[in-house]
């Protein structure tokens, strides 16, 4: 997630392999003032397979955040989101950044839960 001001106020990137998504969906989206989160680009079925490693990878660059995903060296999406007054206005100058994997939603299971998701290793950094 970056940039991020708070909880209610953010941008984030995910990926997900789900019933709706049978072959992956890579997403930028955002909270806006503490409202639910919402998708602001995405791209269906990026050919992602369950089992596997993923290189996840969301960038910023002034007004500009990317969020692409490949694998073994071959990049299979990226998408690019530019952010709008209100998103500078909420969390633009929020230099935080980092990183959640989502389980369990408010004690039901969603079709993102899938309850198996592991991190081999990853790096968080603040922006500059």
């Amino acid at each position: 997630m970056g940039p991020l001001r708070d909880v209610g106020n953010h941008l984030f990137c995910k990926v997900e392999r789900t019933k709706p998504h049978p072959q992956g969906f890579l997403a930028i989206g955002r909270r806006l003032n503490g409202h639910k989160p919402e998708i602001l680009v995405h791209e269906n079925q990026i050919g992602v397979a369950a089992g596997q490693r993923y290189f996840l990878k969301a960038t910023r660059k002034g007004a500009n955040t990317t969020c692409s995903i490949s694998q073994n060296g071959t990049h299979l999406a990226e998408i690019t989101y530019t952010m709008r007054r209100a998103d500078r206005a909420s969390f633009g100058s929020g230099r935080k950044v980092g990183i959640r994997i989502r389980l369990v939603a408010r004690g039901t299971r969603r079709d993102e839960d899938d309850g198996r998701s592991r991190f081999e290793r990853f790096t968080v950094r603040t922006m500059s």
